[in-house]
């Protein structure tokens, strides 16, 4: 038999050779635990849950927009707490086993609130395997068996508990363990904890590593508080589930565990960034400073016929271009920014270029998410969803905290010089779908965003000046129309009949020729 020391011996050489490495404990109150994280690691942020939106007529008569979300990625969300990935691609799960999966058919859809109001029932109790093992099969990162073992080590110095559940995944190690009560009437939850490697990597060192150095070392934290994502923050003051504070909540919930992220609540801007200090102070105090002005000012250009037009505005800012682009996925390379509506987010990344240029982007980007909000998420024609963030985009906040349209140089230039010929072709330019909109290279790209911030600039700043104010109520008819049938080329049917578009012609030209 060999002695005690030379298994030591033995282990610790295994350990040496995993490039897996973890820090030293750390607490993280959101999950109730002091545990390692991963060494080197980055969060590696999970998506807000999917929402689809329903047009809600009240007994009044008036409408409002609801956003309800599939029940699996609100229970995802509410269970696994973090992720973290290494530069290698080795990534560490922890999730907390509150609450059994819905026991839904795919893809139901609820609201926050109502699904606020199922989690009693959803509970697991301390004892009830099988609920356990079931929300450990929904959220594990890979496959595992829904029977879990009990390993030798099955009792470790602060976890009572200890079990791990095999999976045809040879890179994976899924664990769930219930830490010891820190102190006699305080209870504990169960947690699962699920490490997946690189193939590259030294398996069996990888799994010893994390057995030794996380299992070994993570335990409750004195004072934990398992029911800080149940609280009642969501509230409003009726003594009902708020739709926007509880969006606020979970959005802020979703990064309190990693500490290269900040969470930053004003009224209702919610923004989460990683940026570093000398960024993260300026851009976030100017961020919620002037997005709550430009969502009064995008209501009082394009007025929506909803009874309730805006939601929360929730803006996520990445520093790192690669993270960036991770989050927002494949076919936006080219983006520095995003309106994302099945996510119903704001996506940015700072560039080079610094503040101002990612404030320009935010207030172009921020329109487009009024307008989907406003126009009941139906799509919108490009020269108005375009030419109206363009209009935002090319703006500033005068000392009094106004919002002061400009003229874009380059585009008022080229639109002064070719007025004639942009006006003849306004008949197609208004019917233009997006993958239109979009086509051609850069500059032909350029010339159609000048030409729809040219209809814009005119609506705000030149309509105003014409005799008797013939386009006074365009942009509230084309919402109205647009919410009511759907369809973008209804509603520029609607504004624009031949009439109409003979004098808006006329009109726009002879102001962009003065």
């Amino acid at each position: 038999m060999r002695s005690i020391a030379t298994i030591l011996l033995v282990s610790l050489a295994t350990i040496a050779e995993a490039e897996v490495r973890f820090t030293e404990p750390k607490a993280f109150p959101d999950i109730g635990l002091e545990m390692p994280a991963l060494l080197g690691a980055s969060p590696d942020a999970v998506s807000m849950p999917r929402a689809e939106s329903f047009l809600v007529t009240e007994i009044d008569g008036t409408r409002r927009l609801e956003d309800r979300y599939d029940t699996f990625d609100l229970w995802t969300a509410r269970t696994v707490r973090a992720r973290w990935r290494d530069a290698n691609g080795n990534l560490l799960v922890v999730a907390r086993l509150d609450f059994s999966p819905p026991d839904d058919p795919p893809e139901t859809l609820s609201t926050r609130a109502d699904f606020e109001r199922r989690l009693a029932a959803l509970a697991i109790k301390p004892r009830d395997e099988a609920a356990r093992n079931a929300a450990v099969v929904a959220c594990a990162p890979v496959d595992v068996s829904e029977e879990p073992v009990r390993p030798r080590r099955g009792r470790r110095r602060d976890l009572d508990a200890l079990f791990y559940y095999r999976s045809t995944n040879q890179c994976a190690s899924v664990w769930t363990f219930h830490p010891v009560a820190p102190r006699r009437g305080v209870q504990t939850g169960w947690y699962m904890a699920a490490l997946v490697v690189s193939p590259d990597e030294n398996l069996d060192a990888a799994a010893a590593c994390f057995d030794s150095y996380f299992l070994d070392r993570v335990r409750s934290l004195p004072d934990p508080n398992p029911e800080s994502s149940s609280d009642h923050d969501g509230r409003a003051a009726s003594g009902q589930l708020s739709e926007s504070s509880l969006l606020k909540r979970d959005y802020a919930l979703s990064v309190v565990n990693y500490e290269s992220w900040h969470a930053t609540q004003s009224g209702d801007v919610v923004a989460l960034d990683d940026l570093m200090p000398q960024w993260h102070a300026p851009f976030i105090t100017s961020l919620t400073n002037e997005l709550p002005r430009f969502r009064a000012a995008y209501a009082a250009a394009v007025p929506s016929p909803l009874a309730v037009a805006t939601n929360v505005a929730a803006v996520r800012i990445f520093s790192e271009r690669e993270d960036y682009l991770d989050y927002v996925g494949e076919g936006v390379e080219w983006s520095a920014a995003l309106w994302s509506p099945y996510r119903r987010e704001l996506v940015l990344n700072l560039q080079p270029s610094g503040i101002d240029e990612l404030l320009k982007t935010m207030r172009h980007e921020a329109f487009h998410q009024y307008l989907a909000y406003a126009g009941a998420l139906a799509e919108s024609s490009p020269w108005f969803n375009e030419g109206h963030a363009e209009l935002f985009e090319h703006t500033s906040i005068s000392r009094e905290g106004k919002v002061v349209f400009e003229r874009y140089p380059a585009a008022a230039n080229w639109i002064h010089a070719n007025a004639d010929v942009v006006a003849t072709s306004f008949p197609a330019f208004f019917y233009l779908d997006y993958p239109e909109f979009y086509s051609g290279d850069d500059a032909q790209r350029r010339v159609r965003y000048w030409i729809a911030w040219s209809v814009a600039y005119f609506l705000e700043v030149g309509a105003p000046e014409v005799r008797f104010r013939p386009f006074e109520k365009l942009r509230a008819d084309y919402m109205a129309v647009l919410v009511r049938t759907r369809r973008a080329e209804d509603a520029t049917a609607a504004v624009f009949t031949l009439d109409k578009l003979k004098l808006f012609s006329y009109e726009w030209k002879r102001f962009w020729k003065k």
